[in-house]
């Protein structure tokens, strides 16, 4: 069996790190400081006399730098357990809605920084490299991430999309590069309003890592 489009669930549940060392107390912390940080970073920003002047949502290069930060905390795991992980990447967002895939399905942000977590677990040097964001010349609200290729070595705990649904592949020491795929995001007053997620290959995303890993383990499901 072989998956090449199998979505995450809200349900699923990351796997605990068992050389975690930091105190719940000190998690908390940096977690809380990060979202006061960001939050206060983006009520000091005002728009434009020509912006107030107009009544128009003027674009602002925020937008771009806020997504470009979401990337990076995307696998800033050092110091945070599973849940305190999932509040700092998920305050990124307006509101819990779902992440867009191309084919109409979707998930939600918790989720989806859940699975995000778990597969820093099996891929201990996760990676998401991209390309310069662009804004949408035609959107003001919106920004482009393309050329992303997530990659990893799996040689942490064995990797699973859905623990208890999807087995689990057992670590081959391998490295493992996704095809391309782009993230469009829709912003809102400097956060996440909507995340669309478009597959430019046939090996993209979660389902991609799990599928290349079991090729690399050779094992068949």
């Amino acid at each position: 069996m072989v998956l090449t489009c199998q979505k995450n669930k809200d349900n699923a549940v990351p796997r605990k790190h068992d050389d975690e060392t930091s105190t719940s107390a000190s998690v908390s912390s940096r977690t809380s400081d990060s979202i006061k940080k960001r939050t206060s970073k983006n009520k000091s920003k005002k728009p434009s006399k020509g912006c107030e002047a107009n009544g128009a949502n003027k674009q602002s290069p925020s937008n771009a730098a806020i997504a470009s930060e979401w990337m990076t905390d995307m696998t800033n795991f050092e110091g945070y357990d599973a849940q305190s992980f999932v509040d700092m990447w998920v305050s990124y967002y307006e509101s819990p809605e779902d992440i867009v895939l191309e084919d109409g399905e979707s998930y939600s942000p918790i989720a989806c920084a859940q699975i995000l977590y778990s597969t820093w677990l099996s891929f201990p040097d996760l990676q998401f490299p991209y390309a310069p964001i662009k804004d949408d010349p035609k959107d003001p609200n919106r920004v482009y991430i393309e050329e992303i290729y997530v990659s990893g070595t799996h040689k942490g705990v064995p990797y699973t999309l859905l623990p208890g649904v999807l087995p689990e592949i057992p670590p081959s020491g391998k490295y493992i590069s996704n095809d391309e795929q782009r993230f469009i995001l829709t912003m809102n007053n400097g956060k996440i309003q909507k995340c669309e997620v478009v597959a430019l290959g046939c090996f993209t995303g979660f389902a991609g890592l799990y599928t290349q890993a079991v090729y690399a383990s050779r094992w068949q499901p």
